[in-house]
């Protein structure tokens, strides 16, 4: 039967989703989380630390070098013996120290998981911290942080965190290179013995039962889980403005935003429809003015960023340095604009069909389904959370957009970082 060309294909306003869920299984007192999918002979196992990130810190950055540090060296390996092993079956390694949930990541072929796991195993549960791995691992951090500090964009980023939330508050601290240079071995050593001794395995991919098994074997643990306890408490005060002149710079970067609601809270997938329509995708209203009508950027986004505790609203941009300050005076328009005339017709729908399109794509691989089980199971949820907001989605209205910018993204309570 021959295709009628005149006629566009049928289109419906309705979605739904299946998404495969992580299925939990028990070795001692280690949780497994595994899901098994994909048609590709390829497996990832995450071992992530719960709780055990710079929100610990008693010295700023012992986290985060001590994650960083993981695999340089155990009781009976080196660290060129770690990664010879790990080049010899192809595995790759990435370390993600965090806020909130570190994690030592492997990446390899099924086939080469069982001569893998034994030398994964060890450096999570064995490491040693090599003074000499140290030294050096601490001088390529420093050079590094040098490098990012000299970077407009990721000065901002820290600098707002920090000021955001103060800079002694578990989500405001920042590692300086006075900081760094303040660490030692001992430092590091003391904070993976009391962090990292219950880890939460991961793993998806094309996996066996037998892989499962001895995954669990390896990362058995009889020792009963302990609790943190921890809680964000409140940022210090009412953040002031602030602003880092560079000279040379042609360009200055913008951080605009606030402390805002939970993921577990009944807000908070209204706001990130909000927040996608003010800057979350290309046809977006901060886009569409700051970059397509003004011409002040190349690019300007809108999102919210989740912590175990709490969120926060951020605007992040690069514009001309001439054009900042029309920038922000733009930005606060748009704002409330959006507050004040909700939506047409035509607009709210592209704003849901991005949404839908976007979490669709965001669910099409096994590692993109274990990061959406991290995305409820390290804040209190479960995946009806992804049921809701693919309602709300369908379900939201113009209306409903505006009143709850009103309500949470006042541009009077928002920090205001530039740099450049």
């Amino acid at each position: 039967m021959t295709p009628d060309r005149t006629r566009p294909p049928a289109y419906s306003q309705t979605f739904e989703i299946d998404i495969k869920e992580a299925e939990t299984t028990y070795f001692g007192q280690t949780p497994v989380h595994v899901i098994k999918a994909g048609d590709q002979d390829v497996v990832k196992l995450e071992v992530l630390f719960p709780g055990s990130g710079s929100r610990l810190d008693q010295k700023k950055g012992e986290s985060y070098l001590t994650w960083k540090l993981l695999a340089q060296g155990t009781t009976t390996r080196s660290a060129e013996d770690i990664a010879g092993l790990f080049d010899q079956f192809g595995g790759f390694t990435e370390n993600f120290p965090s806020l909130d949930t570190p994690s030592f990541t492997l990446y390899c072929l099924n086939r080469h998981l069982d001569n893998l796991l034994p030398v994964l195993a060890d450096v999570v549960r064995d490491a040693a911290f090599p003074q000499d791995e140290f030294q050096l691992n601490q001088d390529i951090i420093r050079e590094q942080l040098r490098i990012q500090n000299n970077k407009n964009n990721i000065l901002a980023s820290k600098l707002f965190r920090e000021h955001l939330f103060g800079e002694d508050h578990p989500y405001g601290k920042v590692m300086k290179e006075e900081d760094l240079d303040a660490l030692n071995q001992e430092d590091v050593q003391k904070f993976y013995s009391g962090h990292g001794k219950q880890p939460e395995i991961l793993v998806s991919g094309k996996l066996s039962d037998d892989q499962i098994r001895k995954i669990g074997e390896h990362f058995y643990t009889s020792e009963e889980r302990s609790n943190s306890g921890f809680e964000a408490g409140t940022a210090s005060g009412s953040p002031a403005d602030f602003y880092l002149e560079k000279d040379k710079s042609l360009q200055s970067s913008l951080r605009i935003g606030l402390q805002t609601i939970p993921k577990n809270h009944p807000d908070y997938l209204p706001l990130r429809i909000a927040t996608h329509a003010l800057g979350g995708y290309f046809g977006s209203r901060l886009m569409k003015n700051i970059r397509e009508d003004k011409g002040y950027t190349y690019g300007i986004y809108s999102s919210l960023v989740s912590l175990e505790k709490t969120s926060y609203f951020i605007i992040g941009s690069d514009v001309q340095k001439e054009f900042r300050e029309n920038a922000v005076e733009e930005i606060h328009k748009e704002i409330m604009q959006l507050s004040d005339h909700p939506l047409d017709v035509v607009e709210l729908q592209m704003v849901k069909n991005h949404l839908l399109g976007s979490f669709q794509s965001s669910i099409s691989s096994p590692f993109a389904l274990a990061d959406k089980f991290k995305g409820v199971h390290y804040y209190g949820l479960d995946y009806s959370y992804y049921q809701h907001f693919m309602q709300k989605i369908q379900e939201i209205t113009a209306e409903e957009i505006s009143e709850v910018m009103q309500k949470y993204l006042h541009p009077d309570n928002m920090l205001h970082v530039i740099v450049g």
